[in-house]
């Protein structure tokens, strides 16, 4: 069985390994942290940020930090959710480096869960380190009846939860594309990115996610891809985004195939 290495998301503190590996290396994008210790949803920067604190709230909706005991009794109540927010984007679960929703994995982690009138309408597993450095989100999920605030509620209210708690960053994600230059002496890889970045939002959004997660004053860090040189690069890619896909004809596709018939055998 043949394949082809690559690394995926490399800080640049992780440079160094892939120069020895004899990989190529590309810039894939800017990762958004917050600064827990300055964060704040008083002052003019953070009025958006109060004003869907306070719009959430006035519509009854709740915020509550679920335990991982806690969540199986809820399980059935957050597929709902998550398959009426599958049908709404009119697309399938991702993979790999995307959560999906998954019985077994969500028992794993403590939930932020929103509820209104008792019912819940939102959701989104913890991710944290037991060194209380860093704090991130990885499924997230929400009803296609909940207010237009709800994830800035959710992220809002989450992440003064954890400047409570002690916890040193936030982790909101990647912004795919962003920071790349199509400057003259730029390699293609970096003047397609930085093209498709400024002019395909309508289909793919990167500009908006990106604006989106600025508006929480991020920390924004550069993060990169290694692989093979030349067209074999190319590939590697184009194989990683079929895994973060989760199709049929993908590696990750397989496994989850795989399990579900293990299941249902058992």
């Amino acid at each position: 069985m043949q394949g082809r290495l690559l690394l995926y998301q490399l800080s640049l503190d992780s440079l160094p390994l892939a120069i020895d590996l004899g990989l190529s290396i590309v810039k894939y994008g800017e990762e958004a942290r917050i600064d827990l210790a300055g964060f704040t949803t008083e002052g003019p920067r953070g009025k958006p940020l109060r004003h869907a604190i306070r719009k959430a709230e006035s519509e009854g909706v709740s915020f509550e930090i679920v335990a991982a005991a806690d969540i199986p009794p809820l399980l059935v109540e957050m597929q709902a959710v998550s398959d009426r927010w599958l049908q709404a984007k009119a697309g399938s679960e991702k993979a790999f480096s995307v959560g999906r929703f998954d019985p077994c994995y969500m028992r794993r982690f403590d939930c932020v869960v929103l509820r209104r009138e008792g019912h819940i309408i939102a959701f989104a597993n913890i991710w944290s380190t037991a060194n209380r450095n860093e704090l991130s989100v990885d499924l997230m999920r929400h009803d296609t009846d909940a207010p237009a605030c709800m994830m800035d509620f959710l992220f809002s209210r989450l992440m003064l939860w954890g400047k409570e708690q002690g916890y040193r960053w936030f982790t909101l994600g990647m912004a795919p594309l962003s920071g790349l230059e199509a400057r003259r002496l730029s390699p293609i890889w970096a003047k397609a990115g930085a093209l498709l970045f400024q002019h395909g939002g309508s289909f793919y959004g990167f500009k908006g996610l990106r604006a989106y997660k600025a508006k929480f004053a991020p920390v924004w860090e550069p993060r990169f891809i290694a692989g093979p040189p030349g067209f074999s690069m190319l590939r590697a890619v184009l194989d990683l985004q079929r895994l973060i896909d989760g199709g049929r004809r993908s590696a990750a596709g397989h496994v989850l195939r795989s399990g579900r018939e293990q299941a249902d055998a058992g």
